[in-house]
């Protein structure tokens, strides 16, 4: 009786649906994973010098399966955002605090929503910001990042 009390606490357990461990103010913030897989995509791809804490293209690889799933989520809330003129405009005005410009860019493109003239013309003048004052920043932020976790497991 004992035992089939235990499983039953164990199958109930194993079923019941919990949320994603993974929310915003969980210590991953969608930008940080973005950069996370756009540091490991260049390693994997051989743009990027492997690093301490991914020394090779086939640990970059086994990082982006890994790393994959929580992809997945964010891209499925980023093209909602993305497909609602509302939080469209406040997703792209926050890429530059979250370093995901470029990211953001790939997925406009990938997904061919039109902007507005008046959206595209902000666009762009937000890209160049990125490019031209963020993006080595939010690189390096990752890197280092990555080099900080590496040392502390």
């Amino acid at each position: 009786m004992f035992q089939k009390i235990i499983l039953l606490i164990l199958l109930v357990g194993c079923t019941h649906n919990r949320p994603s461990p993974f929310k915003e103010g969980s210590g991953y913030a969608s930008g940080e994973i973005i950069l996370s897989s756009m540091l490991l995509i260049n390693i994997h791809d051989g743009v990027m010098p492997p690093l301490d804490c991914v020394s090779n293209q086939k640990d970059a690889e086994v990082l982006l399966r890994v790393i994959r799933p929580r992809m997945e989520e964010i891209d499925a809330r980023l093209d909602k955002q993305l497909h609602a003129p509302a939080s469209r405009q406040i997703t792209l005005n926050n890429c530059l605090n979250n370093c995901s410009c470029h990211y953001l860019d790939q997925t406009l493109r990938d997904s061919k929503i039109a902007l507005s003239k008046d959206e595209k013309k902000e666009w762009a003048k937000i890209l160049k910001e990125y490019k031209s004052e963020r993006e080595v920043q939010c690189l390096s932020y990752c890197a280092v990042r990555a080099q900080s976790t590496h040392f502390r497991s």
